[in-house]
């Protein structure tokens, strides 16, 4: 990789935060004030159900083009799909006690 492709790169990066710098001053005042925390702690929930879903998609994905003959066998001894589906039902019950503490309010 040449210096002038780096270059390039380097000042694209710095105009697209410039910009977002940009835009951010520009907006009104009430869409810039600072979310609550239990809306912090709902979108994290949210992402973590992201992450388990994608990780399932790839999980299913591996097993379904492994190296092995069959699709069993696949299942058995590679990525089990399953197991990325933890964080969506951890993510489900941090949800449910958000709203639960919202409602003790």
């Amino acid at each position: 990789m040449s210096f002038r492709s780096i270059f390039i790169a380097l000042i694209m990066a710095f105009a697209l935060v410039l910009g977002a710098f940009l835009i951010q001053r520009a907006r009104p005042r009430g869409e810039v004030d600072q979310p609550n925390a239990a809306f912090v702690r709902a979108t994290k929930q949210v992402c973590r159900m992201a992450v388990g879903a994608n990780g399932f998609v790839l999980h299913a994905w591996a097993d379904f083009h492994g190296l092995a003959g069959t699709l069993f066998e696949n299942v058995v001894s590679g990525a089990p799909p399953f197991a990325p589906l933890l964080l969506p039902n951890l993510a489900i019950l941090g949800l449910i006690g958000i709203v639960a503490k919202l409602r003790e309010r």
